[in-house]
């Protein structure tokens, strides 16, 4: 005949340190044979609690201390100072003294810093520079100095590096990637006009490079630079002393490069653009 019975399989300890707390146990419903069933089947009214409570003594009381503070003097002898108080401690499991107010820890000590009648030198270092490339990886500096400082005076001057200790000289240059290299737009410098005067264009080379410097699809078409814009938009025609005067020549702006406005001939046929370009004497 099969019997099921309670059956307590462990107890976990207590849930605090001291003082009064809870722990609980797993009950399960078990056969004599030792098979475990639904709890149905064992007698609910004398199934044995699943949490009771536990009493692990009194808390002890014990000193915290935080950590010294700052010497309160810059040179010479100071003081230093530090928060001690008494805590009720239930997060440790040692045990803890309690809070005897003649074994409490100090709350003052004496510092000694450097001596007021001596000079020190320190690296004092600048914020870092622009880095060196766009894109990529590059490099930045910035300033390093060695300064004396007079702690009495409250001054400082710089002074030779040799004054500072070299092992702890600050980085006077580091690497530095502002962001990773991609495809970009490169261009030529405008060409000449192609007119002197009545409205004419200027062109120039504008071509998509990688960081490899080869051509490359990937720039960006909305940022393009244009590769072609008008220029001397002047008009040929000009109302002068010299009565009317023109171009009559297409190509009068070759005629001002070479300078041969001062011929005779080129001054007639190209006026205007000998005329904008101070041709005339």
């Amino acid at each position: 005949m099969i019997l099921t019975t309670w059956f307590i399989l462990f107890v976990l300890q207590c849930s605090v340190p001291c003082g009064r707390g809870q722990r609980t146990r797993e009950v399960n419903c078990v056969t004599n044979t030792g098979e475990v069933r639904p709890d149905a089947e064992c007698n609910l009214r004398i199934r044995p609690r699943l949490a009771e409570d536990c009493d692990m003594g009194q808390c002890a009381n014990s000193w915290f201390y935080s950590d010294w503070g700052k010497c309160s003097s810059d040179c010479g002898n100071g003081i230093q100072k530090r928060n001690v108080l008494c805590i009720l401690s239930q997060d440790h499991d040692l045990p803890l003294g309690s809070c005897d107010g003649k074994k409490k820890p100090s709350e003052t000590q004496s510092c000694d810093m450097d001596s007021c009648n001596r000079n020190s030198a320190h690296w004092f270092s600048g914020p870092w520079g622009q880095c060196s490339a766009p894109c990529g990886e590059g490099t930045q500096e910035r300033d390093v100095m060695c300064i004396e400082v007079n702690k009495r005076e409250h001054s400082h001057h710089i002074v030779s590096q040799h004054r500072c200790e070299q092992g702890t000289r600050p980085k006077h240059e580091q690497r530095c990637e502002v962001q990773p290299c991609t495809a970009m737009w490169y261009h030529t410098d405008w060409s000449q006009c192609s007119k002197s005067c009545d409205g004419g264009y200027r062109v120039r080379v504008v071509q998509c490079l990688d960081e490899k410097q080869q051509i490359s699809t990937k720039c960006n078409k909305a940022l393009r630079p244009p590769d072609r814009e008008p220029c001397s938009v002047k008009p040929c025609y000009i109302a002068s002393s010299h009565g009317s005067c023109v171009d009559r020549f297409n190509n009068c702006n070759l005629v001002v490069q070479a300078r041969m406005c001062h011929y005779g001939y080129y001054k007639k046929v190209c006026c205007a653009s000998c005329f904008h370009n101070k041709g005339y004497s």
